[in-house]
């Protein structure tokens, strides 16, 4: 049975063809099935499928002789000449040659002006398409014709890919020329292999294998030109990403720090606004005329004294003042309050305060401050003043880009209301719904209490960066964006020189690597002898390596990227109990065991990622040993950066880590009680004041020594003393909650810490306890003996006071305990 050989050329242009098929097909049929699947195509029109069709079929008949084929072929190339021809007389002369064929009801729009038509890039690689089809169908091979053919050819491809590549590196955000390059993804993507499938055809069509030395060399060069070509910009096209995505990082990463900075700056010149406001109400000698008139309101004086105090207070830099009693009726007024008047007024969510951030020209803060005595409302104080730090702050920022501009939104109802902006002059609302769909616009993400940066069509419909950011918990939130065409302007000048030097690369390449052809061979063989060389010098330096690895006391691995070991010294048998056979070329799991191996899984990822790691962890050895292993994972990078395994060291570090913990109790715990120390009673009490005032729970602190203990000291001598103070301890430890800690500070002097009281009740209750705990018989070196205390305790019922303060407290009510002559307690409120 006789065989037909099937090429590469003729399966590419099968696929052309079944492409171009489809796609008429869905169009003539409208298959949404087709469309679902080739995203993309629903938008061609009917001379695109046509054309590759044609190209397709054209590419597999050129070669076969049969008279219908070559009917065929004739047919097609003709119309792949004819109908792009004609389309782009349309599109370089504005006429209308009635050849686009348009399914009604499409309409042109501002994105489809000419439905139907190719596109000027499209048309163009079907003309260079069909004159590549052309020349290689005629008989015969002229140098001329065939430098023209492969011009054309290479037309296709390129115009295929730059196409592609437009569409990934997105060269429309950076020109508006790159509007030319209309190609969709499907279009160009066939348009690339349809000039692949011309270049195999040319290669089948001249048959390559023909020809001296001089001609493979040609051929060598020709391909590594192509290569380097196709590697350059593929480069070109990496770097051009990465560059890209370098710059907007940067830009994102420096918009969002600009911008959460500057919301901070805001907020903090409104929380300082805030505050001068509270400052006016927490004056005692205003508070007590509020006092007066809440008892007789035609107190004249006070009344007088509040009008003098408003009126001094617009010296200060207030514009209005008004206070009010505590019905709300006027008792003096001094200045204007425009908050009423204002366009915008905007509710800022500050507990205690009714504020708002007032735009009037400029930015005013209107703040109701309630005058308390008592904690009794006996008035309101009402202060409106200019705020000429926030307003230069938002021109700076505003200012500091041509195309900068910064909105200000307060959130009311279902809508973000922003003051007037540097591209928006009045008081705008951005609705969070349009038309019943969610209107995701980035003021509506920093009063949701996000921030970060996207890229967004604002209000302008002009395309942006908009960096966002909520201003802390005042309920506003602040939006900074600039226009991408300004954003973008350095990237413009590094694509274009990366284009000139991506040219002169490959124009370099080329003709350095028909150059270097025939004496790279002659390299390759000396190359090889030294190959050979290196790979003694290798072998003997591993043999050197081996020997010193294995007379260190660290343990010594490599994991590769599989976590498989490569290699591992004698030591690791020596601590693991496993020989060499079962470790090499088995995965860490196997070796170590599930259970060790999910210890340091983390760890070997994140080395594994390129980070060098350091961790100490315990291991059991094959010989029982439990040793405490420091353990550091060096990352084995390639010069391209990739990670190609982990070198492993791991140091035996268990008796530093017994001296350590040694060394750690003896600091923070009493050698002769072995109670807590004052270093570790620092810490406990700094902690317990942040738990009760997190809890807002009440806490104590009791102050104790033993009553008369240097005549006990000095009678019975330091040792009977010893003995006093650790069974003092052991008493005070029994006698409080589990809860509570006891310190010794030094000599006979003793620290409780007590949390979560209910009342004084209970805390007195424990000293009583302790008192009677302490007062119990004792022997001391057989002596028969009473312990006698006397305690201070500092009682805090709401927020506890600094730890320095709350022992000064309880030391004060020890000082009145022993003065109510000892064996007692005294409890001072904090």
């Amino acid at each position: 049975m006789k065989k037909f050989p099937v090429y590469a050329y003729q399966i590419l242009g099968l696929a052309i063809a079944l492409f171009g098929a489809t796609i008429a097909l869905r169009w003539i049929f409208q298959i949404e099935a087709i469309a679902h699947l080739i995203p993309g195509s629903e938008q061609m029109g009917l001379n695109t499928p046509l054309m590759f069709l044609a190209s397709g079929l054209a590419c597999v008949c050129l070669p076969q002789r049969q008279p219908p084929l070559q009917v065929l072929l004739r047919l097609c190339i003709l119309l792949l000449m004819v109908l792009p021809g004609l389309t782009m007389v349309q599109h370089l002369f504005g006429v209308n040659l009635g050849i686009d064929f348009v399914r009604v009801p499409s309409m042109p729009s501002a994105s489809i002006p000419y439905p139907g038509r190719m596109a000027p890039n499209t048309t163009l690689g079907f003309l260079c398409a069909g004159m590549a089809l052309l020349l290689l169908s005629r008989p015969g091979r002229e140098r001329r014709r065939d430098r023209l053919g492969m011009v054309a050819i290479a037309a296709t491809m390129l115009i295929g890919l730059a196409a592609l590549a437009g569409y990934f590196m997105r060269l429309d955000a950076l020109y508006h020329l790159a509007s030319f390059n209309q190609m969709l993804v499907p279009t160009a993507a066939v348009m690339s292999m349809l000039g692949c499938c011309l270049w195999l055809l040319r290669q089948h069509r001249y048959n390559p294998r023909q020809g001296g030395t001089s001609a493979y060399q040609r051929r060598i060069t020709w391909r590594a030109g192509v290569v380097l070509t196709l590697v350059a910009l593929a480069a070109g096209v990496a770097g051009f990403a990465v560059v890209r995505n370098v710059l907007e990082k940067a830009l994102t990463d420096n918009m969002l720090f600009a911008t959460t900075t500057n919301a901070t700056s805001m907020a903090n010149i409104l929380d300082d606004r805030l505050a001068f406001h509270r400052t006016i109400v927490t004056r005692p000698i205003v508070q007590r005329q509020f006092v007066r008139l809440a008892a007789n309101p035609q107190d004249r004086e006070a009344r007088d004294f509040l009008q003098t105090a408003a009126s001094n207070l617009l010296t200060a830099g207030p514009s209005g003042v008004r206070m009010l009693d505590a019905d709300g009726r006027l008792i003096a007024a001094s200045g204007q309050v425009l908050r009423e008047r204002a366009p915008l007024a905007q509710h800022l969510q500050r507990a205690g305060q009714n504020a708002y951030l007032v735009w009037q020209d400029d930015y005013l803060l209107y703040a109701e401050t309630p005058v308390l005595a008592n904690g009794h409302r006996v008035g309101t104080v009402v202060v409106e003043q200019p705020l000429p730090a926030f307003d230069k702050l938002l021109h700076v920022i505003q200012t500091s880009g041509d195309s900068t501009d910064a909105l200000l939104c307060s959130r009311r109802q279902d809508a973000a209301l922003c003051a007037p902006s540097r591209f928006n002059s009045g008081v705008t609302s951005i609705p969070a719904h349009l038309e019943g769909k969610a209107h995701d616009q980035p003021i509506h993400r920093a009063l949701a209490g996000q921030r970060g940066v996207i890229s967004i069509l604002d209000l302008r419909k002009v395309p942006v960066f908009s960096a966002y950011t909520p201003l802390q918990d005042f309920g506003l939130g602040l939006v900074i964006q600039s226009d991408s065409d300004s954003l973008y302007a350095p990237l413009k000048a590094q694509t274009q020189l990366l284009t000139a030097l991506l040219v002169a690369l490959v124009a370099l390449g080329t003709t350095t690597m028909g150059l270097a052809v025939r004496p790279l061979l002659e390299r390759i063989e000396r190359d090889i002898t030294d190959l050979r060389l290196a790979e003694e010098k290798l072998a003997g330096s591993e043999k050197r390596l081996r020997s010193i690895t294995d007379n260190l006391p660290v343990l010594i691995s490599y994991i590769d990227r599989e976590q498989k070991y490569g290699f591992c010294n004698r030591t690791f048998e020596t601590w693991t109990g496993v020989p060499p056979q079962q470790v090499l070329q088995h995965h860490v799991a196997e070796v170590l065991g599930q259970e060790r191996y999910v210890e340091r899984q983390a760890n070997i990822a994140l080395a594994l990622s390129g980070q060098r790691v350091e961790f100490d962890i315990a291991t059991l050895g094959g010989d029982g040993t439990l040793r405490q292993l420091h353990t550091t994972f060096v990352p084995d990078i390639a010069a391209d950066g990739t990670v190609l395994g982990i070198y492993t060291l791991s140091t035996d570090v268990s008796a530093l880590h017994a001296v350590q913990r040694q060394l750690q109790q003896m600091a923070r715990f009493d050698a002769l009680t072995g109670l807590p120390n004052r270093y570790q009673m620092n810490e406990k009490l700094v902690e317990a004041i942040a738990r009760c005032r997190r809890a807002g729970t009440p806490m104590a602190l009791m102050f104790l020594d033993i009553d008369h203990f240097k005549a006990i000291n000095d009678s019975l001598g330091h040792a009977a003393g010893d003995e006093m103070l650790k069974e003092f301890g052991r008493r005070l430890k029994a006698s409080v909650r589990e809860t509570d800690a006891v310190c010794r500070l030094a000599g006979d002097e003793f620290l409780i810490i007590l949390e979560q009281l209910g009342s004084t009740a209970e805390t007195e209750g424990i000293a009583r306890k302790i008192l009677a705990n302490a007062g119990a018989p004792c022997k001391i070196q057989g002596q028969p003996l009473r312990i006698g205390t006397s305690i201070g305790i500092a009682y805090c019922q709401e927020q506890p006071l600094l730890p320095d303060a709350l022992i000064d407290h309880a030391d004060q009510a020890l000082y009145q305990a022993k003065q109510a002559g000892r064996g007692t307690f005294r409890l001072i409120l904090c």
